[in-house]
């Protein structure tokens, strides 16, 4: 006869720490990826995402780092510093499929800003000295995205737009992080040092 067993009720892992030396198995880039990208073991702790050049729209890049959506609605956080080389250089978080949304720390020609990007257009929304900020993403059910970034992970000030998360080519929209530069020229990093849902 068949006899009942207490079962584990398991999920797959979402918030990384990064504290271990290899990537955690929810995590997958966009595209084949190069060992240059990113470390574990530069700076214990933390992943850095060393910046790459972009030359198509932030959905397209390769080296963006990410997770499918792990639920109905969730809020997602991040605290990123950010080592630019150049103006134009940022690093951030992302929402992507069809379409895309996402906050980042850029380097501007005066100091470093917090940029609001929506497809084909960008807004700043703060000019800043600093180069530590946290960003965060509440996710409503349905999809409904609401971008935040907070100085001191306490205060938080909202994208001036919500947006809504649209599924990608051959599965459901994803989110995570990510660091670009402008050309080829040289380029700095951003230090990532947690995810959490």
């Amino acid at each position: 006869p068949l006899v009942a067993t207490p079962q584990m009720i398991c999920a797959p892992a979402t918030s990384d720490e990064f504290d271990s030396a290899t990537a955690e198995r929810q995590w997958q880039w966009l595209a084949n990826h190069h060992e240059g990208w990113s470390s574990l073991s530069v700076r214990p702790g933390c992943l850095r995402l060393f910046s790459q050049p972009t030359a198509q729209p932030l959905n397209k890049l390769p080296h963006l780092w990410l997770q499918k959506f792990p639920a109905r609605s969730f809020t997602v956080e991040t605290r990123l510093e950010l080592s630019a080389r150049q103006p134009g250089e940022q690093a951030g978080i992302i929402v992507t499929g069809r379409a895309f949304a996402a906050l980042t720390l850029r380097r501007g020609t005066g100091g470093n800003e917090i940029v609001f990007h929506r497809d084909d257009q960008s807004f700043v929304l703060n000019k800043t000295g600093k180069n530590e900020v946290c960003f965060r993403v509440q996710v409503a059910d349905g999809g409904l995205c609401q971008f935040e970034f907070s100085w001191d992970g306490a205060d938080w000030q909202p994208a001036p737009e919500t947006f809504q998360a649209q599924p990608g080519v051959w599965i459901g929209a994803k989110l995570g992080i990510f660091s670009t530069a402008p050309g080829d020229g040289q380029t700095g990093h951003a230090d990532f040092d947690y995810f959490r849902f």
